[in-house]
């Protein structure tokens, strides 16, 4: 049994694609505890470490994963939107440039310890002002890093994209199989007919 330390349905969504018996949990961590490092990657592999650790407690011997997400362009981090203006502004900002995706994912069980990262490119289009409003009055922004999701309609913004799919959803599929692999988890184990 894996505790996922998340209770995100697109993360929930991701690992269903496979047969390895979970369960989600709220990570009882405070993201702001972990200050930027100026590294992207490191510090999504921080925070998702963080959540982790958070569950060891409550779940003494058990595999936990966790992941953490952030979008990133000219060398600054697009967390969640304050309000829909913020939104409008952070996606008017990505119109027509390549910007990155980063998920850390950690797996921790007792004292093994084991954080690795994933990263995609990402291009969008030249929208114009309507069409990003169109988009914000259809979906719901201010919960996504960003102010997007590439798996809904977001993808409506996409010219081109670089690299892993499902890393841009917050569960990159095959830096998660590294790191299970380690706690002798193997997803190639778990594959589900049609899935």
């Amino acid at each position: 049994m894996i505790i996922l330390a998340s209770t995100s349905p697109r993360r929930r969504e991701v690992l269903n694609f496979f047969s390895v018996p979970f369960k989600q949990a709220q990570p009882d961590f405070e993201e702001s505890s972990i200050e930027y490092c100026g590294d992207p990657k490191e510090h999504v592999m921080q925070l998702s470490k963080g959540k982790a650790l958070s569950l060891q407690k409550k779940f003494p011997g058990q595999t936990i994963l966790a992941a953490d997400t952030l979008v990133y362009f000219e060398d600054a981090v697009l967390g969640k939107p304050e309000d829909v203006n913020h939104a409008f502004e952070i996606l008017k900002k990505l119109q027509g440039h390549w910007h990155q995706v980063y998920t850390g994912i950690t797996v921790v069980n007792n004292d093994k310890i084991v954080s690795d990262f994933d990263q995609t490119n990402i291009l969008f289009k030249d929208c114009t002002d309507q069409e990003i409003q169109k988009y914000l009055a259809g979906i719901s922004c201010l919960d996504k890093a960003g102010a997007y999701a590439i798996q809904m309609a977001g993808n409506i913004m996409v010219d081109k994209l670089e690299g892993c799919f499902y890393n841009t959803v917050g569960m990159p599929i095959n830096t998660l199989e590294r790191a299970l692999k380690v706690f002798g988890i193997s997803l190639w184990d778990y594959l589900k007919k049609d899935a």
